[in-house]
């Protein structure tokens, strides 16, 4: 008998079933507890990343890349980008909420944690960091340059590569990765008892 591993990776196998309806749609809004406000926020990153495979891999670019490692790179950037959007907007302050403020501080590393166990790759638990450190349009540079390094020297066509993941990746800034961020932001807002926009 002959095993195959997939080619969309241990990742995709692990949450090919995650959607942003289904992960808020288990809330317990009757009483929501801050440990779940986290938790939710993981999983949404977790769909980022999912999101930027899929869109990478329907579209056939870097086909060669190791798929666990694309997920990863999407997952990093979409926690960057919803833990900076989170701890510095004054309408939430969730410094109030000593587990909410815990949950953002050590997310990089659970994160981390729970894609090393899956993936079978070692994550440092400051994985996301270089995004982090970014503005956003510089972290979708960023994201550029790791995704087009993943796919090495098999690419035939450079620079249909370069054009193809700017635009995959300019799409994914400005649609599923702003809803995810909208929809951590509402979440946490219903936790705190603020207006919902």
């Amino acid at each position: 008998m002959f095993w195959f591993k997939s080619k969309r990776g241990s990742l995709y196998k692990e949450y090919r079933k995650l959607a942003p309806e289904n992960i808020v749609k288990r809330l317990n809004l009757s009483d929501i507890q801050p440990d779940q406000v986290v938790f939710t926020m993981y999983q949404l990153c977790l769909y980022g990343g999912l999101d930027l495979q899929n869109t990478l891999h329907e579209t056939g670019i870097i086909e060669s890349a190791n798929q666990d490692s694309i997920f990863i790179e999407g997952v990093a950037y979409t926690w960057a980008n919803l833990h900076w959007s989170i701890i510095t907007d004054t309408d939430l302050a969730i410094y109030e909420d000593s587990i909410l403020i815990q949950g953002m501080d050590v997310g990089g590393s659970v994160l981390a944690e729970l894609l090393s166990k899956h993936s079978g790759q070692h994550l440092d638990k400051n994985f996301a960091a270089y995004y982090q450190a970014a503005n956003m349009p510089k972290a979708d540079e960023i994201l550029m340059a790791k995704l087009l390094k993943l796919n090495g020297l098999e690419s035939k066509d450079l620079l249909k590569d370069q054009v193809s993941v700017t635009m995959a990746i300019k799409i994914h800034s400005s649609t599923i990765n702003q809803g995810l961020l909208q929809t951590a932001k509402r979440v946490v807002r219903f936790y705190l008892g603020l207006p919902i926009e």
